[in-house]
């Protein structure tokens, strides 16, 4: 999911950023350049999951 992310962003241009939201994953997020996310899954009974939730967010940097 998170070189899906990278993907995204790569043929976007460049003020143009990614982020990917695990939602099922306590919410946390991925943004594009980040090394590696190490994803907390919690409780042990959460490391089984059938699905997935993944929101991409697409929004524009602006630098001043």
């Amino acid at each position: 999911m998170c070189r899906k992310c990278d993907g995204f962003e790569s043929q976007l241009p460049e003020n143009i950023k990614c982020e990917a939201t695990f939602k099922n994953l306590n919410g946390q997020v991925y943004k594009t350049g980040q090394s590696d996310l190490k994803l907390e899954l919690g409780k042990p009974e959460d490391k089984k999951l059938e699905e997935l939730e993944v929101a991409y967010r697409f929004y524009v940097a602006y630098n001043i």
